[in-house]
């Protein structure tokens, strides 16, 4: 037997090892990480590490205000504001 038959010999187990092993590993990567596992309700206000607040809709789209002026045309103050 050729050094090249050997090798072939050798790597097509691992070939087949790895068929098997990739769907797994493409599962865990869709899973839902533990920091995000209680997501905000829907007509809600949020805001991240920065200081913009967003209102989330019903529908999942975010609207940004602008403006800390803007936003207290809309509500009288930060109390119901989840940080995300």
């Amino acid at each position: 037997m050729t050094m090249k038959t050997l090798l072939l010999k050798a790597i097509a187990p691992m070939g087949a090892i790895a068929l098997f092993a990739m769907p797994a590993l493409s599962h865990a990567e869709t899973a839902v990480p533990t920091l995000y596992t209680s997501l905000p309700a829907a007509n809600s206000l949020i805001k991240g590490t920065g200081s913009a607040v967003y209102y989330l809709s019903s529908n999942g789209k975010r609207y940004v205000f602008p403006t800390e002026k803007t936003y207290f045309t809309w509500y009288s103050d930060f109390a119901n504001v989840q940080t995300i």
